[in-house]
């Protein structure tokens, strides 16, 4: 998957003022979409992987990621409105605060330390080895900084249905889920094969319920249960071993006994 950065420095004309809203809404869990400048940049396509970094002040880094939803377009640059620059809309899963970046201390070793990670123009391109490399600090730093959709009414119900080996259980199969590479693969997989985005269990499309405002969003759920789960060998997760599913659907797949999909599915037929 093409890899960009693009940038933010708070010392120039933009603020970002909604900053701490929009973290806010992608802790939730949900994608905020907004336009960015790429700088003059004419490659980046609907699709391309996108990571943002934090110039000017410090602390400086990685500060949100995201996927392109739009080709590049042309408006009015955002602080010399007299000139022209490009553009695409980015729909934002993870923003963080400016204070909670994922540090530069932490790019500079091996494959990232290739990367011009002080420019201050957009459009850098990161190659796979160092794509792949970012994926997983990125994704370290965010459990690191306990940044997420937080399920604690959850985590507490199975705690007091299973004790702790139940959530314990919980909080290994969440990190299945959580793995953005699979996941990400997964939904995009779906996407360019039927170009919507459904839940496997009820067909629920939520940018047909919600317009733009729900475009590529869905869950995704690990169909193997954890009894049946190697973790200690480290099996890997692939596309077919995980689900696309609505919010509703995904929390029925955690009640009780853990239903299958295709289990689920059929008590929702019979109660049609």
């Amino acid at each position: 998957m093409p890899t960009y950065l693009l940038n933010w420095n708070p010392n120039r004309a933009f603020k970002w003022p909604t900053n701490a809203e929009d973290s806010t809404r992608t802790r939730r869990g949900e994608i905020v979409r907004l336009s960015w400048s790429t700088g003059g940049t004419k490659r980046i396509r609907p699709g391309d992987r996108i990571f943002l970094g934090k110039q000017g002040v410090e602390p400086k880094g990685v500060i949100a990621s995201g996927v392109a939803s739009s080709p590049f377009f042309e408006e009015a640059h955002w602080e010399e409105p007299t000139k022209q620059t490009t553009y695409n809309m980015v729909d934002f899963d993870t923003i963080l605060d400016p204070e909670s970046v994922l540090p530069r201390s932490e790019l500079l070793d091996g494959a990232l330390g290739w990367i011009n990670w002080g420019g201050e123009k957009g459009g850098i391109t990161i190659n796979d080895q160092a794509a792949v490399i970012l994926e997983g600090k990125w994704q370290d730093w965010i459990d690191q900084i306990g940044f997420g959709v937080r399920g604690d009414l959850e985590d507490q119900s199975v705690f007091e249905l299973f004790g702790e080996e139940g959530k314990v259980r919980l909080e290994i199969h969440k990190s299945c889920e959580r793995d953005s590479i699979i996941v990400r693969a997964k939904k995009l997989t779906a996407w360019n094969t039927l170009q919507k985005l459904a839940c496997e269990v009820c067909d629920f499309d939520f940018a047909q319920q919600y317009g733009q405002h729900g475009e590529r969003y869905i869950e995704c759920h690990h169909r193997t249960p954890l009894r049946d789960a190697d973790r200690e060998k480290g099996q890997r997760t692939r596309l077919d071993d995980l689900a696309l599913v609505c919010a509703n659907c995904h929390r029925m797949l955690h009640r009780g006994n853990w239903p299958s999909v295709d289990e689920l599915r059929s008590t929702m037929n019979a109660h049609d």
